[in-house]
């Protein structure tokens, strides 16, 4: 009876397509099974020993994931993945080292949920991670980044989207470290650092950042909170367009001969942002052709003991130009300088100019404009 019943429900072709839908589901079901590969440590922290991962060695179809307290190391040999998870929910580390190579051809992330820890290590000349997508630095966990003693990280690409956002959710933390002559971070693409969380990035030691193509902010969003610091001769972070504060609070420190480079730099860019940067110490510079301080929001810069802003002749500086905004630049020090093609304090916002104790302001179209709501000070012997 049941089977009358079926037979009559089910006709011969019906039945056949039936049959081939169930077959080719089953064929798909190791394919999709296969596509990612995850840490289990079980043999030792050896990436190459296929023992020590759920699916084999990572290759670049296969999606690898490092959690659950696990460390991995890549020495010496060339590594591949589809994309890369360090901390996914739980705890996740990679260490490259001894001229090992990583590449990776889609996103990676590291520290993934609330409560999640991923860390990345690159350390070592000629050791490489090349990715060409976007690398996310604590999406909503606690993120660290070591790039030292001439390792290089590669993350972004140009022509699709942004190269890194670190800090994206309120939850996340990150710490990023660049250290040590010829220790690079490649972004192409563009940064955003601090979306709504916090982070902070230390370039030092002769190492650089290199920012290509497209825009860049640091502390996104209300709330957030980024901190840099560019430190000691040969430092470099160099990038093109930049909102320094675009909507929460950042503190950039240029000191001991660090050097940043850039385009543009809008610092308070809106009503909430606050942007503050020092440039402290002999051969510590901006170097920026066109500088707001204080756009919408606020903006402080000082320029101490020695710190240059500006490229005579070239750089505009806008102190607090819009209704609301405020901004204010004290030059301090023997040798200190402000420089550029010319200055305008406070058009529309609220501004002061301090110049004092032996400091410079050059520019070059003789002429400095001040607005109703602002002021300028020069103080102390030298000072002009």
């Amino acid at each position: 009876m049941e089977s009358r019943l079926f037979q009559s429900r089910w006709s011969a072709p019906q039945m056949r397509a039936l049959k081939t839908s169930l077959l080719v589901a089953l064929v798909m079901i190791p394919s999709v099974a296969r596509s990612q590969t995850s840490w289990t440590g079980s043999i030792s922290s050896d990436w190459f020993d296929p023992s020590n991962w759920s699916a084999g060695v990572p290759t670049g179809t296969l999606d690898a994931t490092i959690d659950g307290g696990m460390v991995s190391v890549i020495a010496i040999d060339t590594a591949e993945a589809k994309s890369l998870s360090l901390g996914t929910i739980g705890t996740g580390s990679l260490t490259l080292l001894g001229s090992a190579d990583l590449f990776t051809s889609q996103d990676s992330i590291i520290a993934e949920s609330f409560g999640s820890n991923g860390s990345l290590n690159i350390g070592g000349t000629g050791t490489h991670w090349l990715g060409s997508e976007k690398l996310t630095v604590g999406k909503a966990g606690t993120a660290t980044v070591n790039i030292v003693s001439g390792g290089i990280l590669q993350s972004g690409n140009p022509i699709f989207g942004t190269g890194a956002e670190v800090a994206m959710e309120s939850t996340s933390s990150v710490d990023i470290n660049v250290t040590g002559l010829f220790s690079r971070w490649d972004i192409r693409g563009g940064i955003n650092l601090g979306v709504e969380g916090t982070a902070e990035m230390t370039i030092a030691n002769g190492a650089q950042v290199i920012v290509t193509e497209r825009a860049s902010s640091t502390s996104k969003k209300f709330g957030s909170n980024a901190q840099i610091t560019v430190d000691g001769d040969g430092s470099l972070w160099q990038l093109g367009f930049v909102r320094l504060g675009e909507g929460g609070s950042t503190h950039l420190d240029i000191v001991n001969g660090g050097t940043v480079e850039g385009f543009q730099a809008l610092m308070g860019y809106e009503a909430t942002g606050r942007g503050q940067a020092q440039v402290a110490g002999e051969g510590s510079k901006w170097l920026v052709k066109d500088l707001s301080v204080g756009v919408f929001g606020q903006g402080q810069l000082d320029i101490i003991d020695g710190g240059s802003v500006g490229i005579l002749g070239e750089t505009v500086i806008s102190i607090a130009p819009l209704l609301g905004s405020l901004g204010s630049v004290r030059v301090s020090g023997k040798d200190s300088v402000l420089t550029g093609r010319s200055v305008s304090v406070g058009f529309d916002g609220s501004a002061f100019l301090q110049v004092e104790s032996g400091a410079l302001v050059a520019v070059t179209d003789g002429s400095s404009r001040i607005g109703p709501r602002s002021g300028a000070s020069v103080v102390g012997e030298g000072s002009r």
